[in-house]
């Protein structure tokens, strides 16, 4: 525990540092405005000319730094300007791009329709078409068979022919003039199959 003499003790040594200090920062205090008063007057022109030197300079760095910030901006400005005739450029491809597109769409759609139309007139015509197809084969049958119903006849004709005319070597001359009528009759009837055709 702290006796009362030794706090006493603690506090003395407080008062006479204090004290100490109280005497010495006069001291401190000019030392420290001298110092800063020759500083100040170091850096501050004293001087006409190097007053006037002073405000050159900085008129100078303020012109240096207004050339910088006017170059800036004219590159600023012209970039902006690229930018508005790159814009204006993509704005006339994609009217172009669009119109094409618009003229593809409606080509499209008159393909389209033309090709449910054309559908139509098919679907519309064909079961017609294979009926007349069906009707076509039917009579190219029908011919076919006349076809070869008129062969056999002529074949048979032809055969009763060859006989006759063996008959008629084999018989001999004066019996050809009758045989000719009967040629004539053999003819006919194929004829007249052939007309009726």
């Amino acid at each position: 525990m702290i006796t009362i003499q030794s706090a006493m003790l603690i506090t003395l040594g407080f008062l006479a540092a204090s004290l100490l200090a109280l005497l010495f920062a006069p001291l401190f205090w000019r030392r420290a405005v001298r110092l800063t008063t020759r500083r100040m007057k170091e850096a501050m022109p004293l001087t006409e000319a190097e007053i006037q030197a002073d405000k050159d300079r900085l008129r100078a760095e303020h012109a240096v730094r207004v050339h910088r910030l006017e170059s800036q901006a004219e590159q600023v400005q012209m970039a902006m300007a690229r930018q508005k005739i790159d814009l204006s450029r993509r704005d006339s491809d994609i009217n172009v791009l669009q119109g094409a597109l618009e003229r593809l769409q409606s080509e499209l759609e008159e393909a389209l329709n033309a090709r449910r139309v054309l559908e139509q007139t098919v679907s519309d015509r064909l079961p017609r078409v294979e009926h007349r197809l069906g009707e076509a084969r039917k009579l190219i049958s029908s011919r076919d068979h006349e076809i070869s119903e008129l062969t056999q006849t002529a074949d048979r004709q032809g055969r009763a022919l060859s006989r006759r005319l063996d008959q008629c070597a084999a018989v001999g001359g004066d019996r050809a003039p009758r045989i000719v009528p009967d040629l004539a009759q053999a003819r006919r009837p194929g004829r007249s199959k052939r007309s009726a055709s």
